[in-house]
């Protein structure tokens, strides 16, 4: 699996954005009320993270893997999770009558029997079936999403609404493009380039979203998502966690790019990597100091 030990530069983006979806998915199990639609979205973020991580542009590009075919079978299977857990989040994160049919107990196993379907149609059709199902769930979402801004009859909700289209659109439009370019055939007879920008569209989504997410959950209450104490919880928590990542990722790329092409190399890469790294960690520290207040009322 593994011929050569080499760390690819470009992966450190999707390690950092399975990271971002597992840590904020974590924080919200521990720190806030864990109401049905809480659950479900973290639920998504832990789902979004094994797909990014099992994918092309994870720790197979990270460490720039030589897997077997059977390797993403791992990744069509959290691929299929998806196609059942995100539907069940976005009825009940939407306002849209008919998205209600997907809160009836049926609906649960007749989503699970899709994906087991599309799970087992990976054996004789070369994932274009999950690639197909997954493009059109993700731009329905969006659909539905711009419709929810104008179906809002309050100032609130409106901005919520709009809080929500643009946040969870980037990943539905740029995830809904990648698995579109599987299913049309696009670029899958090039290696390179285009390989390496539609990885780092795949994940780029990631990084841009959750940030919008966590201020639209602090600012106007997106989800309705309320913070609460409880056990092992603390002020500094979640912004320690980027602290941390923040290092990891500028000081190992800079080693890493130094290694390979030499120290100015390594340098300019690094300044770029905290240019683009530091307004998250600016925002984890204000989203701490923000749960910290909802903490004191």
């Amino acid at each position: 699996m593994l011929a050569e030990f080499t760390i690819n530069p470009w992966g450190f983006t999707g390690a950092f954005a399975v990271l971002v979806a597992w840590s904020l998915a974590v924080f919200l199990l521990r720190s806030a009320n864990r109401d049905r639609l809480t659950v479900l979205f973290a639920i998504v973020l832990l789902v979004e993270g094994a797909v990014l991580i099992t994918a092309g542009a994870g720790i197979v590009m990270l460490f720039n893997l030589q897997v077997p075919d059977a390797y993403w079978l791992a990744h069509h299977t959290a691929d299929c999770i998806m196609l059942l857990v995100y539907p069940l989040f976005l009825a009940h994160a939407l306002p849209q009558r008919s998205l209600r049919v997907l809160r009836r107990p049926a609906a649960m196993p007749v989503l699970a029997v899709i994906a087991l379907v599309a799970w087992g149609a990976e054996f004789v059709s070369d994932f274009w079936l999950i690639a197909a199902l997954l493009t059109i769930m993700f731009l329905v979402a969006f659909g539905y999403a711009v419709h929810s801004i104008f179906i809002a009859k309050t100032k609130l909700a409106r901005r919520r609404a709009i809080m929500f289209a643009i946040a969870f659109g980037v990943r539905d439009l740029c995830w809904g493009f990648v698995y579109g370019t599987g299913v049309l055939g696009v670029f899958r007879d090039e290696i390179g380039r285009s390989d390496l920008i539609l990885n780092q569209v795949y994940v780029g989504s990631t990084l841009v979203y959750i940030p919008i997410v966590a201020y639209g959950i602090l600012s106007v209450r997106l989800l309705n998502i309320q913070f609460q104490v409880r056990r092992g919880v603390q002020k500094g928590t979640l912004a320690a966690v980027f602290v941390a990542l923040f290092f990891l990722i500028s000081e190992g790329s800079a080693a890493i790019l130094s290694e390979r092409f030499g120290s100015v190399a390594g340098l300019l890469g690094a300044t770029l990597i905290v240019f683009l790294v530091s307004p998250l960690h600016r925002l984890s520290e204000w989203v701490s100091g923000q749960v910290a207040v909802s903490y004191t009322h």
